[in-house]
């Protein structure tokens, strides 16, 4: 198998292992909105324009088979499985040998019929639904000094990123004004006060701003005039984008923490 989903929790070395064992699934890509609208006449409009369209809600299904040596073992993997169904984490996918990838999603069930006189084996089928709309690959976390800027936020995936989360802190006296600036494409800025050595933190997945931790999504953040995006920031598919930082402060460090996208 070239990929394969294999394992669900927050770590991939310490996430449950799931049944794979001659078992089927469905690991293509996402069904994305068409944006064709049919007009009288037989005529359509395209919608979307030239655009990339956002995928559609999915669940997955995947089967497979735990063995064990004994039904005591089978029935402690049977258990963690089980006792996952419901909850909300991370759910991996091996590319080849080596190479991990993950996706948030929920294991709506864990379906299982009983074949008398197999022993110690059980075939599972589970559904699970896909919440993030890509998968997350290598960790492109970083920092920079206000002196350096602009920042090159890079991407080698193939699916833009948009839930980076971006932390401002201001060193050497407070920031009044704060803005971050994609040419053309981005403008977010925040004209709150930032206190020396307190971190701004924007989560443009999330959608939320905390200033030294309190809530700080206020008429003192703000998408300018100039900002042309639906999502805050989109951190383009193989290649990446500048990110120009402007500020009062005297000097501080913007960091940012995202993995590459993959479809």
């Amino acid at each position: 198998m070239t990929a394969y989903i294999n394992r669900f929790g927050s770590t991939y070395a310490g996430a449950t292992e799931l049944p794979i064992t001659e078992g089927e699934q469905e690991i293509g890509t996402d069904e994305h909105v068409g944006g064709a609208i049919e007009l009288p006449g037989g005529l359509w409009y395209n919608a979307a324009g030239a655009a990339a369209t956002q995928p559609m809600s999915r669940v997955v299904e995947l089967t497979g088979i735990y063995t064990a040596a004994s039904a005591a073992a089978l029935q402690v993997l049977e258990d963690a499985l089980r006792g996952l169904v419901g909850k909300y984490d991370k759910l991996w996918m091996l590319m080849g040998d080596t190479t991990q990838r993950w996706r948030y999603a929920r294991l709506l069930s864990a379906r299982a019929s009983l074949k008398a006189g197999l022993g110690a084996y059980q075939q599972y089928d589970m559904a699970f639904q896909l919440f993030s709309s890509y998968w997350h690959g290598a960790d492109r976390s970083s920092s920079g000094v206000k002196a350096a800027s602009p920042f090159t936020l890079d991407n080698d995936g193939n699916r833009a990123v948009t839930d980076a989360i971006l932390t401002w802190t201001p060193a050497g006296s407070a920031s009044t004004t704060f803005t971050l600036t994609v040419t053309g494409i981005t403008q977010i800025s925040y004209s709150g006060t930032v206190a020396d050595g307190k971190a701004l933190v924007i989560d443009c997945g999330k959608r939320s701003v905390l200033n030294d931790g309190a809530n700080a999504y206020t008429s003192a953040f703000t998408l300018t005039a100039s900002h042309t995006i639906d999502n805050w920031l989109s951190i383009t598919a193989s290649g990446g984008v500048s990110v120009i930082l402007a500020t009062d402060a005297a000097g501080g460090t913007l960091a940012w923490a995202y993995d590459d996208g993959w479809a």
